[in-house]
């Protein structure tokens, strides 16, 4: 643009634009049609509920509502009361999402969040769909494994990998708790089996495990009445370690299982068999292939054999030895050096390649810089070795309340050295206790 100016001179004037407007207001402007008859020209009847809406707000936000009232072959387009069929616990929240569609937002706790995800699902509300799951996220903690209980299906039916394995992790490292808690025996067999298939479960002994199976076995049976339950039952067995139950156990498993069905006692054979198979053959070297497998490996045991418990206070440096539980008992009084020291650094040290770091924390904090540099030095024969290692930090100031658990697996390096790091979650008095528990094996 530009204009003349007194001196007839031809003066260029700068054009500008701006992007004016709020979405605040007008956000608040279509929520209150929210279940107004003002304009409406649609009912939905969800069972005797009847809701004014009006199609324009239900198309832009829901491609199925979209595809209901603008495609002839839907014979709701031509309808002005609409019934939607859904289940009781969606009918109950659906007031909820349809409040979202025109404010997008809605208040969402443990018990509406997965009716609304089912009616996002269904609805293809792209919106509400990521929102639940970010709830989920942000509320996986490590010691809510009731939550991580109620949640595990429904992220497995709608196959949330990430939230799937996640809960997964929860439910290991409070598995100790888990088994003792009235919604154990709500887990389904594929779970079950799913969540003891690995080493990293935080738990006193392989024994309380297989009494934690048995636990839900026998509420399966329970559950079957006088019908006979089907023999796939008895798959968690399977996932038992026999090798790190003790002959004392084994033998009081053995003893015990007389009182149970014939079909228990077919599977407990295995198991047992296994383990004394293992008592009997480990010190033989000839014999030392047949236990290299996976199976075959401790998980994260707290009963003291191999766990060295440690309270520290913010701000100290500590040594001890650690008892490393190894394949033969020979080898168990291997003594590994291990110097946790509290450090303040502006973010997490980086790992050796080997490690794997994983860290679940009940209280993370955005600008958390106090880390623990574990310093581990193995004895001087177990280089090239496999090892794993857990850290378990609780709060011993509220119970033991689990603060995290930090795992770290590999071969031990040439010069028998490598670091762990953990996260430094002082309680309020600043003090922490900690377990570390290191198991090797060539």
């Amino acid at each position: 643009m530009a204009v003349v100016n007194k001196k007839s001179e031809v003066v260029a004037i700068k054009k500008e634009s701006k992007e004016i407007g709020s979405h605040e207001n007008y956000i608040r402007n279509i929520t209150v049609f929210f279940n107004s008859p003002e304009l409406s020209d649609v009912t939905l009847k969800i069972g005797t509920k009847r809701f004014y809406a009006h199609k324009f707000v239900l198309a832009v936000n829901s491609e199925v509502f979209r595809a209901m009232f603008s495609e002839s072959a839907w014979m709701e387009s031509k309808q002005k009361d609409v019934s939607l069929e859904e289940t009781e616990e969606c009918s109950d929240v659906f007031g909820d999402f349809l409040k979202f569609l025109y404010s997008g937002r809605v208040t969402v706790n443990n018990d509406n969040l997965v009716a609304l995800y089912r009616l996002a699902d269904k609805y293809n509300v792209r919106g509400l769909h990521a929102s639940c799951e970010q709830f989920i996220r942000e509320r996986i903690e490590a010691t809510d494994f009731n939550a991580a209980i109620s949640w595990l299906s429904f992220a497995e039916e709608y196959q949330l990998q990430e939230i799937v394995l996640r809960l997964y992790d929860v439910l290991r490292v409070n598995f100790q708790k888990v088994i003792s808690c009235p919604m154990w025996p709500s887990l389904q067999l594929r779970q079950i089996c799913n969540l003891l298939d690995t080493w990293k479960i935080v738990v006193e002994d392989e024994y309380t495990v297989y009494q934690g199976v048995l636990k839900w076995i026998d509420a399966e049976i329970r559950r079957h009445g006088k019908k006979q339950p089907p023999d796939t039952i008895y798959e968690p067995l399977k996932y038992i370690r026999p090798a790190h139950v003790t002959p004392d156990q084994l033998i009081s498993i053995e003893k015990s299982s007389a009182s149970f069905s014939d079909d228990y006692q077919r599977n407990i054979h295995t198991l047992l068999f296994e383990g004394y198979k293992y008592q009997t053959l480990r010190q033989i070297d000839k014999y030392s292939i047949e236990f290299s497998s996976p199976r075959h490996h401790p998980r994260i045991y707290t009963n003291g054999t191999y766990a060295i418990t440690q309270n520290m206070s913010n701000g100290g440096s500590y040594n001890f030895q650690a008892s490393v539980g190894c394949k033969k008992p020979t080898e168990a009084g291997h003594n590994w050096t291990v110097v946790p020291t509290i450090q303040q650094v502006s973010q997490q040290p980086p790992l050796a390649d080997n490690e794997v770091f994983q860290r679940y924390s009940i209280s993370p904090k955005i600008n958390e810089q106090h880390y623990f540099l574990y310093n581990v030095t193995a004895s001087s024969s177990q280089a090239g070795w496999y090892y794993h290692m857990a850290l378990i930090c609780y709060d011993p100031t509220n119970q033991n309340d689990l603060l995290h658990v930090v795992t770290s697996n590999g071969k031990i390096p040439s010069n028998k050295k490598f670091t762990m790091v953990s996260p430094a979650n002082f309680s309020a008095s600043g003090t922490l206790k900690t377990i570390c528990i290191i198991h090797a094996w060539n």
